[in-house]
């Protein structure tokens, strides 16, 4: 399961164009360090979103997944939403007060953290949306119909996890 991690976290390192191989190692392999260097600096918060940068990662949400699996599962899909519907989400969770506006920064208000807090795992993950998705694509070719799509939400329960869907 490791070597399959470091392979894939290879491919990804090179399709970035970070240019960067790391040699093949196992468990035990002798290393030695050529240089070290201590630098004091103090770690910096990740940059609040924009609407632009919010939309961005909404369309790039795999980027945010750890779970190999699930990353290229939203890889294969369009993200969250679609680029017709990104800015009408993000307007809404601003008329609910879920998120507000400062300055160009976008921020989750009190009441955006609370919901978030009280929704179980499996509804706040990206999966649950890109599964959903497949879903309705299938619908939409005619490979599905209606009537299941609506069972299945009827018998999903939160806490089940993805098992159905």
């Amino acid at each position: 399961m490791y070597a399959e991690a470091e392979e894939e976290a290879e491919g990804e390192a090179e399709a970035e164009g970070d240019g960067q191989a790391l040699p093949s190692m196992k468990n035990g392999d002798a290393v030695s360090c050529v240089k070290a260097t201590r630098m004091d600096a103090k770690t910096k918060a990740p940059s609040r979103f924009t609407e632009g940068t919010l939309t961005r990662a909404m369309e790039n949400i795999h980027k945010y997944v750890t779970d190999a699996e699930h990353k290229k599962l939203l890889r294969d899909g369009d993200g969250i939403g679609t680029s017709a519907t990104r800015a009408s989400i993000i307007s809404e969770l601003k008329r609910r007060e879920f998120l507000e506006v400062k300055g160009k920064q976008i921020v989750s208000t009190t009441l955006g953290r609370s919901m978030i807090d009280a929704l179980p795992e499996v509804v706040k993950s990206p999966v649950l949306t890109a599964l959903y998705e497949r879903m309705l694509l299938a619908i939409e070719q005619r490979s599905s119909d209606v009537d299941s799509f609506i069972a299945k939400q009827e018998a999903f329960h939160p806490r089940a996890g993805y098992e159905g869907q």
